[in-house]
């Protein structure tokens, strides 16, 4: 980032950056689990994602705090820094696949909602949102910091909405421990709690490690909460019955003077984080082939050609995409910190030795799991 951030803009934008699509598939893959082990879930992945994040400043600030995320990890992991390049592609690729897809039903169900005649094929609607945000993402279109803070705070008012209403209709769903089922459920919310991509900009705009790092536990502990109020609120009046997009089954219950809401949240968040994907795959391209329009080209047509083949499905797609996530959220920050430390020999955050191998050994098995699951 080229200007300064402040405190709070630092936090809105990793915010901003993480409620997306993955909001969405939570109550899904939580509802297989129940209140107890979905907060456990939850829980381990913001604890998680929060330590790696945190381990990604130290680690910039040990070596070189304008590095960009690719060059930290070229510097430090040689050859397997262009293994990460393929892994974020391939979650981008995904994440694209899953945001066609889930417009395309969020749209065909607001037609059968709203008796839209002639509008309700899903096909239609994602053919004509994917050809708009395509066309920004060629430009390289960017919304401002300040259009990012009022997209979080309506995303904030429609979540406490929810959860408002949804209180006198719930009812406990205990659920129960499902091995399959965590895996899956902690896969997603490592995809919801993505944001380390944009951290060294973060750390470019912010210039001070102590008020970054706060910035950083600041914005995923307020999307932990979000993503806890907003699943349980969907878990306790859904339960067993929950869609894949919690909320298309949850307006069929919702007042009818706010059931545009269940229509207006998966809209809103799968918009948004289509966009910034389609302009995230784009930039990294340029990057390889040095020619915007190729870049665009691979970026933005391999999901779209996947999604006309007839390949989709909003959570499984997000499981699968989660693979190039857990790699670049988990396994390389602490690799990365673990070189960092030994060239430099000292440590900038009380974050041990010992905890950095297990973090490396919870991503890795969950890796192996997610992709023998896959297979």
């Amino acid at each position: 980032m080229a200007r300064d951030l402040g405190f709070w803009e630092a936090v809105f934008i990793i915010v901003g950056t993480q409620i997306g699509a993955g909001i969405l598939a939570l109550p899904y893959v939580l509802a297989h689990l129940g209140y107890f082990w979905g907060a456990v879930v939850l829980f381990t992945a913001a604890f998680f994602s929060t330590l790696t994040a945190i381990m990604l400043v130290e680690a910039l600030y040990l070596s070189n705090p304008n590095y960009h995320y690719f060059d930290l990890a070229s510097r430090y992991l040689g050859g397997w820094g262009k293994v990460l390049v393929l892994l974020i592609l391939y979650a981008g690729y995904g994440a694209m696949l899953a945001y066609v897809s889930a417009l395309g039903e969020v749209m065909a169900a607001t037609a059968q909602h709203y008796g839209w005649t002639g509008l309700e094929s899903p096909v239609s609607w994602a053919v004509g949102f994917w050809a708009v945000i395509s066309f920004a993402a060629l430009f390289g279109l960017r919304s401002s910091g300040g259009l990012e803070s009022i997209l979080s705070f309506i995303i904030v008012l429609l979540v406490l909405t929810i959860f408002v209403w949804s209180i006198p209709h719930s009812h406990p769903y205990l659920g129960r421990f499902d091995l399959p089922a965590f895996v899956t459920a902690f896969s997603v919310a490592i995809f919801a709690f993505y944001s380390h991509s944009i951290i060294p900009e973060i750390v470019r705009g912010v210039r001070n490690m102590g008020k970054t790092v706060w910035a950083i536990i600041a914005a995923f502990s307020a999307a932990f909460l979000l993503y806890t109020l907003f699943s349980y609120a969907l878990m306790g009046v859904l339960g067993e019955n929950m869609p894949e997009i919690g909320t298309l089954g949850l307006s069929k219950l919702l007042d009818p003077d706010i059931a545009f809401i269940g229509f207006l949240f998966p809209l809103l968040t799968v918009l948004t984080s289509f966009f910034s994907a389609s302009v995230a795959q784009t930039d990294i391209l340029n990057e390889v082939f040095r020619n915007r329009l190729v870049a665009w080209v691979l970026a933005v047509f391999p999901a779209f050609l996947v999604y006309l083949l007839g390949y989709g499905g909003f959570v499984k797609v997000i499981a699968l995409a989660s693979l190039g996530m857990l790699a670049a959220a988990g396994i390389i920050p602490p690799l990365v910190l673990k070189r960092a430390r030994e060239e430099k020999g000292r440590r900038l955050t009380p974050i041990s030795d010992g905890l950095i191998n297990v973090t490396i050994a919870l991503y890795g098995l969950m890796f192996f799991a997610t992709l023998v699951a896959a297979i």
